[in-house]
């Protein structure tokens, strides 16, 4: 499971190098970490793909927050699951700070994403 999960961490860290959205910061609590989450921003979809891996017997809740603390989007994986993935489409959000929170009820860990786009370039034709 741990090379898994190296392997998925190098290429989210590849891929997210060319992202218009990335993770500023995480922060998690003390205890033993029964989950590991890894994310990039799908440029061609405009999805966050965020992939997770969990021991069974614990649920595991994740939300995405607007910088206000407003619950955008939340689910859960459920006890029995080892592995998933969720997507967040991000296209109608403006640009700014956005926080997915992960919970499994000992552990919280929340990782903060600036979503940016970039700025329209007027062309100028001369003749």
């Amino acid at each position: 499971m741990r090379k898994q999960v190296k392997t998925i961490a190098l290429a989210l860290l590849a891929a997210m190098a060319f992202s218009t959205g990335y993770a500023n910061e995480t922060v998690e609590t003390e205890g033993p970490k029964t989950y590991e989450v890894g994310m990039y921003f799908d440029h061609n979809s405009g999805l966050i793909k965020t992939f997770i891996e969990k021991e069974a017997g614990n649920s595991l809740t994740i939300s995405f927050e607007d910088e206000k603390g407003n619950v955008l989007e939340s689910t859960s994986v459920k006890k029995k699951e080892e592995k998933g993935m969720i997507a967040f489409d991000v296209n109608a959000l403006p640009d700014g700070t956005y926080q997915l929170k992960l919970n499994d009820g000992q552990n919280k860990s929340v990782h903060s994403l600036e979503i940016s786009r970039p700025k329209p370039v007027q062309v100028v034709k001369f003749q």
